[in-house]
Parts: structure tokens; sequence; C-alpha cells
């Protein structure tokens, strides 16, 4: 290693020049477009899904089809099936019930 010189140089490097000012804007445009890549890149699947749910919204959904001739279910006008509970059991009388009247006389 050389010592340096009076002046803080090492006298075995090149004197410092600057970058000119073609190149630094080179660097500046590939830095620009380097981020808007990376960031187009990292938003298409969000900006895809974007504009699938925005054409889902503009288009309306397909109308129901009226029952054909020998159609019953799954139409308008058709029928569906329904599942009712049955009724409750009736309960067991061993004795007709009387009037309480009846019974506070007796």
């Amino acid at each position: 290693m050389k010592r340096p010189q009076a002046d803080g140089r090492l006298d075995d490097l090149p004197p410092y020049r600057p970058t000119p000012r073609r190149r630094r804007l080179l660097i500046a445009l590939l830095a620009v477009c380097t981020a808007l890549v990376v960031l187009w890149l990292m938003l298409r699947p969000k900006l895809q899904q974007m504009e699938v749910e925005a054409q889902r919204r503009a288009a309306p959904p397909p109308p129901p089809l009226p029952c054909a001739a020998s159609q019953s279910q799954g139409c308008i006008g058709g029928t569906t099936q329904v599942i009712v509970p049955p009724p409750p059991a009736p309960t067991p009388r061993t004795a007709p019930l009387a009037p309480a009247a009846a019974r506070a006389s007796s």
C-alpha cells in the first residue's frame, strides 16, 4: 500500500470524476422502471380479481324461466318439496273431566 500524499490522496488512485449527467439520468430512469415493474408484478393478481368482480357486478343474472308443459319443479310457478313435522299425538284421557262447579257442589 502506498503512502498518502500531502494533500490526502493515495498516489495509485485516479482522481475523482463525477458521474456525467446523462449517466445519472439513465440510472434514475432504470430505478423508476424497475420499481414500476415490481409494483405491477405484485399487484397483478389483485387487479385481475377486481376486474372479474366488476364484470360479475355489471352482468345481470339471467331471468328465471317459466315452467314448461310437463315441468313441475325448478321453475317459476312450480312446486317444491317441504318437510313438515307431524302433528302432535293426542293425549290419552282415562276419565272425562267434570266442570269445576260440579265438583265443588258434590
